[in-house]
């Protein structure tokens, strides 16, 4: 049986979203009453991704130690590939 593994990239600062990211990872942002890292999750989860993990960088500690995470360290001067090999 095939598994289903999921990944979301999140090291970016989300710098458009101006104050909505000051503190705070992009992902972590509000949408209809819920961080959209959790819209994300439950989707995949939804879709049959038994495990899923994110490749995180800018305010990382936001995020919890209950998820699986990939930190990029040069998430400032790279972009979403360089996130992906992370």
């Amino acid at each position: 049986m095939n598994k289903c593994r999921g990944l979301i990239l999140a090291a970016g600062r989300g710098s458009r979203m101006n104050d909505l990211t000051s503190t705070i990872p992009k992902c972590m942002v509000h949408l209809g009453g819920r961080p959209m890292l959790h819209w994300q999750l439950d989707g995949l989860r939804l879709g049959g991704c038994d495990s899923v993990e994110i490749v995180t960088g800018y305010r990382s500690e936001a995020l919890g130690r209950e998820i699986v995470s990939h930190r990029n360290p040069r998430w400032e001067k790279t972009n979403m590939v360089a996130s992906l090999f992370c």
